[in-house]
C-alpha cells in the first residue's frame, strides 16, 4: 500500500526529471536487496532456493508491481534496469521447479518449497504484464521487452508438466496481444507453438481440471482472434480444426465465465475470418467438425 500511494505521488509530478529521480529513491532499498540476491545467485545459483531469499524475491517483485500499476508509463526506468536480471531469475526458478518435479514425482509440486519458487515465477510474470498493460510505447515493448521473454517464459511453459505449469504465461501473452495488436504478429506463431498443444491436453479431458488454465487459455485466443488475427490464417486445415474444437469446448463448458469467453471467442473468429483469403476454408473445416459431432452424437 505504500509504495503504491508513492508511487501515485510522483505520478502526479509533470517533471519526467524529477519523476525519475523520485523513482530511484523509492526504489533504492528495494533494488539493493535484488542485487545482493542476484549477485549471489551468480556464484552459487543454489541460494535463489533458500526460503527466506523465496520470500525476499517475491516482496520485491510484488513491490514493483505496486508501483508500477499506479505510476504507469513512467516506470519504464525501473523496468528497464529490472528485466534482464528478472528473466535470469525467472529461469533458474523455472529449471528448479522442474528438476523437482522431474525427481520427486507430480506431488513435489504441492510442496512448500516448490510452491515458494512458483510464486516467484508468478509475481515476475504479474509484474511483466502490468508494465505492459501501463507502458504507453508499443514499439519500445516489441522490440525491448517481448523477445526476451520467449526463451524464459514459452520455453519453461511447453517443458513444464501440467502439474508445475503455471497460467500466468497465458495471460501475460494475452495483455501482449492486445496491446501490441498488429505488432504481435511476429511473435503470435511462436506463442500459439508453445501454448497451444501443451494446454489442450490439460484441459481436453474433462471441464474440471486447471479451470485458470481453461480462462487464460480462452482469454490468449481471443486476444489474438480480436487483435492480431493474420497468423490465424497461415493455420493449416488440421491446426484450424484443433482451433474450432478449442472453441466448441470452451462454449460448451459448464463454468459460465469459460463459456462466455468461449461464445465471444467464436463470435471474434467469424468476424476475423468473414473477410479473410481463408474465410471458405474457415467454414468448409467448421462445417465438416459439425457434421462429425452429429454423427458421433456429441
Amino acid at each position: 500500500m505504500f509504495y503504491e500511494a508513492v508511487g501515485l505521488m510522483i505520478g502526479a509530478d509533470a517533471d519526467p526529471a524529477r519523476r525519475a529521480v523520485y523513482l530511484a529513491r523509492l526504489m533504492a532499498p528495494p533494488n539493493a536487496t535484488w542485487d545482493g540476491v542476484v549477485a549471489a545467485a551468480a556464484a552459487d545459483p543454489a541460494t535463489l532456493t533458500a526460503a527466506h531469499v523465496i520470500k525476499n524475491v517475491t516482496n520485491i517483485l510484488q513491490t514493483n508491481a505496486s508501483v508500477c500499476s499506479s505510476l504507469g508509463p513512467p516506470f519504464a526506468p525501473q523496468a528497464a534496469r529490472l528485466l534482464p536480471d528478472l528473466l535470469r531469475v525467472y529461469s533458474a526458478y523455472a529449471a528448479a521447479v522442474r528438476s523437482a518435479v522431474a525427481t520427486g514425482g507430480p506431488h513435489a509440486a504441492r510442496t512448500a518449497a516448490v510452491k515458494g519458487m512458483r510464486g516467484v515465477k508468478r509475481a515476475a510474470l504479474k509484474l511483466v504484464e502490468t508494465y505492459v498493460e501501463a507502458a504507453d510505447d508499443a514499439g519500445a515493448l516489441a522490440e525491448s521487452v517481448v523477445p526476451p521473454l520467449a526463451d524464459a517464459v514459452l520455453a519453461d511453459y511447453a517443458a513444464s508438466s501440467p502439474d508445475a505449469r503455471d497460467a500466468e504465461p497465458l495471460a501475460l501473452y494475452a495483455a501482449i496481444v492486445a496491446k501490441l495488436r498488429g505488432g504481435a504478429a511476429p511473435f503470435v506463431p511462436a506463442v500459439l507453438d508453445a501454448t497451444f498443444g501443451p494446454t489442450l491436453a490439460m484441459i481436453a479431458t474433462n471441464f474440471e481440471d486447471y479451470p485458470e488454465h481453461r480462462l487464460q487459455f480462452f482469454a490468449l485466443l481471443r486476444a489474438v482472434a480480436a487483435s492480431c488475427p493474420g497468423p490465424l490464417f497461415a493455420l493449416d486445415a488440421a491446426h484450424l480444426r484443433l482451433l474450432i474444437d478449442a472453441v466448441v469446448w470452451a462454449f460448451r463448458h459448464t463454468e459460465r465465465n469459460v463459456a462466455d469467453t468461449g461464445l465471444n471467442l467464436l463470435l471474434d473468429l467469424l468476424t476475423a475470418f468473414e473477410g479473410s483469403p481463408v474465410a471458405a476454408q474457415f467454414y468448409q473445416v467448421g462445417a465438416r467438425e459439425g457434421r462429425g459431432r452429429e454423427r458421433g452424437g456429441r
